[in-house]
């Protein structure tokens, strides 16, 4: 949670391919949406191949002061199926 432990948690990761396609985007006054679907490939120096993922996300975003857009909320599931 926060830039300092999203920004350590992507650290190790080599992203050869990111795709994002958006699905819709909305807002009323401060506050603004979009949802959509993704695609990634990444790997690490600990893993003996990319991995490939796709699914879903959902960033809701917060009108600054200045003008400018934050997230406030960002989440994303992936469509893999979870372990056995």
């Amino acid at each position: 949670e926060g830039r300092p432990d999203i920004g350590a948690w992507y650290a190790p990761l080599k992203v050869t391919e990111y795709t994002v396609t958006e699905a819709q985007v909305d807002g009323r006054g401060g506050l603004a949406y979009d949802r959509g679907t993704y695609s990634v490939t990444f790997s690490t120096e600990d893993m003996p191949e990319p991995v490939s993922v796709t699914g879903k996300y959902i960033h809701i975003l917060r009108k600054q002061p200045d003008g400018s857009w934050l997230w406030a909320v960002a989440i994303w599931n992936s469509d893999q199926p979870l372990p056995e």
